[in-house]
């Protein structure tokens, strides 16, 4: 069940009543929650953006579980969340190939070059609906003038060589890493000094209501060469 709900984002409640459903029904849970953010995905972001947790610009190798007060990879787990034992966040790790641990040592490292396919098909489609979602929200809200300007912006070129495309590529890809690294710790040092998320938070004794959501993205598109038809 823990494995369950690190995979699908799903409260440990929420999978045990689905189960239960899908017993009782012949297979097909009656009600079907949105998935949240999944526990390896924060932990993994986590991980490789927190710079207490770099050496060298490159995550550090942490071990499995230390003492009060140091870092390790049981302490990152359960400050993410305590719906999952850190154990089965290390193993949902470990099936998707982020992860990789030394159990003589006792020691859990970063595989290099991993990308993070965290979700299963039904979520990334939800992903989608919801990233294409709140750009076109952007978008028509820019256009609408309605309330404050948003963030929305785009640069473009034409005839480019596929070398160039791929040059260019990479280049915003670090371009994004860097700068998702500082929005993350950002926003976790202000959902920090706001409180808990999902809880009512404070800020010098104040609460913070209402809580808003933020989404920030980038994207990148390319065309093949369109083909041009002579009407002369």
């Amino acid at each position: 069940m823990s494995r369950l709900s690190v995979s699908t984002g799903l409260h440990r409640k929420d999978v045990k009543r689905l189960l239960a459903e899908a017993a009782t029904d012949g297979g097909e849970p009656t009600v079907v929650p949105s998935p949240g953010t999944s526990l390896a995905s924060i932990v993994y972001t986590r991980w490789t953006t927190d710079p207490a947790l770099q050496q060298d610009s490159l995550p550090r190798v942490l071990p499995l579980r230390a003492g009060p007060g140091e870092s390790s990879f049981e302490s990152i787990a359960r400050d993410a969340g305590t719906d999952a034992h850190p154990r089965s966040v290390l193993e949902e790790l470990r099936r998707l190939g982020l992860v990789e641990v030394d159990e003589d040592q006792q020691l859990v490292k970063i595989e290099p070059g991993g990308f993070i396919p965290l979700f299963e098909r039904s979520q990334l489609l939800a992903l989608l609906g919801n990233n294409v979602g709140d750009h076109l929200a952007s978008a028509v809200g820019n256009v609408l003038d309605e309330g404050d300007k948003r963030l929305e912006q785009a640069v473009f070129i034409d005839a480019l060589s596929p070398a160039a495309i791929d040059e260019i590529s990479a280049a915003a890809r670090q371009i994004w890493t860097d700068a998702m690294r500082l929005l993350v710790r950002k926003m976790s040092a202000l959902e920090r000094r706001d409180g808990q998320a999902g809880a009512p938070g404070s800020s010098g004794g104040t609460p913070v209501d209402p809580r808003y959501r933020l989404r920030v993205g980038m994207y990148l598109h390319t065309d093949a060469p369109r083909n041009t038809i002579d009407d002369a």
